[in-house]
């Protein structure tokens, strides 16, 4: 077990009836390690013993052993509403256990988020706050005694206590211990390792932006859109590298190094387009980028648009940006597809450039084009054809 460090203070625990525990076990020592920026925590607990007269032990080491198997022991024990995990153990050293649990979340990073993952796991409801430049946490301490943390300070007024954190930290961690008081060893039911399956990063990636998915009639209605999207972002993409292969250069590539953006959008949704990009850019309008890219092609081109007229998590339009010698195009889906960017919920972006970053998904549209995922998403059918034709047909010509 981990040896606590030179205790800053200590107080006696009493649970807080909000946060119960679900199960019947305790530890004697609890490590948290959040991870704001990369929506991950990490719970160790140390010396986890079973409370007498609780249940049955050997039948509910069992049921923990099941459920540690299935990783799905700290969403019970914990009452976990955002947070999920994806792998979880358990190892013995033959007098003691101890439990890790691997926790994701499809969240974005918030106080609200920091607050539910403390307050689930001490069992006490704790505020977050900004104060300057500190992160800072408080809580009625009663009962808890504090270990290894990275806090810059720490301090008690009463019943009180206070963490503080440097902002933008990319870890908080914080461990604690309590006095559990009728409770006896586990190790001789747990003589070898139980563990969850080892999740891929494939898979890691989907569990942390897949999340929450759509239902019903809309789910049906944005998966034939995504579909349409894509075969846009192929479309436009390889127009803008013919132009390059015809020109010596990229559409609207001569107005200089500051960003171009044009805005790809129909007369029916300008009405919910707004530039807000706070830096500064040069915009081009619709009319202006098609008309650039058939100079350049000596071709008519058509006129594609994402087929949603109103938005409703994401915007409507596609995104051209080039600043110097480099390009972007961009759309916006629904879904959680493995080469695209969560960016809220059901709100992701797939991007194209002339330059490969497949560590941030981005990749040229000779690699989306051969990636399998891509390839697999573009080759289902879209179920309502005819309205997506007839929405085509309708702004082929737009401008």
């Amino acid at each position: 077990m981990k040896k606590l460090a030179a205790l800053t203070f200590c107080l006696t625990f009493l649970f807080c009836a909000s946060f119960p525990q679900a199960l019947n076990f305790a530890a004697e020592e609890t490590y948290i390690a959040y991870y704001p920026a990369s929506s991950y925590a990490n719970i160790t607990e140390y010396n986890i013993q079973y409370k007498k007269e609780c249940g049955n032990l050997e039948k509910d080491v069992e049921s923990l052993k099941s459920k540690i198997k299935s990783a799905k022991y700290a969403e019970e024990k914990f009452q976990l509403k955002d947070f999920f995990s994806a792998e979880e153990s358990l190892s013995s050293n033959g007098k003691s256990v101890n439990g890790t649990y691997d926790l994701l979340t499809s969240e974005r990073a918030t106080l609200e988020l920091a607050e539910e993952i403390f307050s689930c796991v001490m069992g006490t409801s704790v505020k977050f706050f900004v104060q300057e430049d500190k992160v800072c946490m408080t809580f009625d301490g009663t009962g808890l005694s504090f270990g290894e943390h990275n806090c810059e300070r720490g301090y008690k007024k009463g019943k009180t206590v206070t963490l503080e954190w440097p902002n933008r930290i990319s870890k908080m961690e914080l461990s604690f211990s309590k006095k559990n008081s009728a409770t006896e060893k586990i190790a001789h039911l747990l003589p070898e390792k139980i563990q969850s399956p080892e999740k891929t990063e494939e898979e890691i990636d989907y569990l942390k932006n897949a999340y929450p998915e759509l239902s019903g009639v809309e789910k049906k209605y944005q998966d034939d859109c995504d579909i349409v999207r894509l075969e846009h972002l192929a479309y436009y993409a390889n127009l803008i590298e013919e132009y390059k292969e015809k020109t010596g250069h990229y559409p609207l590539q001569d107005k200089g190094q500051k960003q171009i953006y044009a805005f790809i959008f129909n007369g029916m949704q300008k009405e919910y387009f707004a530039d807000t990009n706070p830096n500064p850019h040069e915009c081009v309008a619709p009319k202006d980028f098609f008309a650039e890219m058939e100079k350049g092609l000596v071709k008519k081109v058509q006129q594609l648009y994402d087929p949603q007229y109103v938005p409703t998590t994401k915007p409507v339009f596609y995104i051209y940006m080039i600043q110097g010698d480099t390009y972007y195009f961009a759309v916006h889906l629904s879904k959680y597809y493995p080469f695209s960017t969560r960016v809220a919920a059901n709100y992701y972006k797939v991007q194209v450039s002339n330059k490969s970053y497949p560590a941030s998904k981005i990749y040229t549209i000779k690699e989306l084009e051969q990636n399998a995922s891509y390839k697999e998403a573009v080759a289902v059918p879209v179920k309502n054809e005819k309205y997506f034709s007839d929405r085509k047909a309708k702004h082929i010509r737009e401008y």
